[in-house]
């Protein structure tokens, strides 16, 4: 935990939301989690694993990119946003050549897609950044505010990810159907686990 305090105040309703409807509940994970106290790497990732959508896809992703050493939210939410950064830009790279192989409705659509996911990676390189000056203790605006307008953002590109992957299904391209999705998978974990985050540094500590 660190001294940053919950303020109902300054919270948006939009996050408050999303903390209540996207954290699942670790009595409902399918995982057995680690017992209390544990502080090996596994237990912690397994953990934060558990609070995101898509947990098996989180920790196999993530586990070779997690220092042993490290096991602080932030840094995972760090590590998490860099690879859906990396993912997205690989994806941009691809699609002009699926573009030239394709025809028809899918050709529309993939090309209709490319402006919207670069678009969509700028915001998520954008969060990026913001979360590593937040991470480094200099957000350059309130703890809670720079954390919603990234939560914001992040929530965005999960609804525009989610929304072509419908309309690039329905066009009948299952090369950019595993592509696109595997791309949903990453950018909702790094949302799923910036939000985790913030759970974790705004929850009071009783004594």
């Amino acid at each position: 935990m660190s001294s940053h305090t919950r303020s109902p105040s300054t919270l948006s309703f939009g996050f408050v939301v999303t903390l209540l409807v996207v954290i699942p509940t670790l009595a409902s994970a399918e995982w057995i989690l680690p017992k209390k106290g544990s502080v090996n790497l596994d237990g912690f990732l397994v953990v934060a694993c558990a609070q995101t959508w898509y947990p098996e896809v989180c920790y196999d992703s993530l586990s070779p990119f997690v220092d042993v050493t490290e096991k602080a939210p932030g840094h995972l939410a760090l590590i998490a946003l860099d690879q859906a950064v990396k993912e997205t830009q690989q994806f941009i790279a691809r699609l002009p050549s699926l573009s030239d192989s394709l025809s028809g409705p899918a050709k529309i659509a993939v090309d209709g897609f490319l402006k919207i996911v670069t678009d969509n990676g700028a915001k998520i390189q954008g969060s990026l950044t913001k979360l590593q000056k937040v991470v480094g203790g200099k957000p350059g605006a309130s703890f809670e505010d720079t954390m919603v307008a990234i939560e914001k953002d992040l929530r965005t590109s999960v609804s525009t990810v989610t929304s072509w992957a419908d309309k690039l299904e329905a066009a009948g391209n299952s090369e950019t159907c595993q592509a696109i999705k595997s791309l949903k998978y990453t950018i909702t974990n790094a949302w799923n686990l910036v939000v985790f985050y913030f759970n974790d540094e705004t929850s009071p500590t009783f004594t």
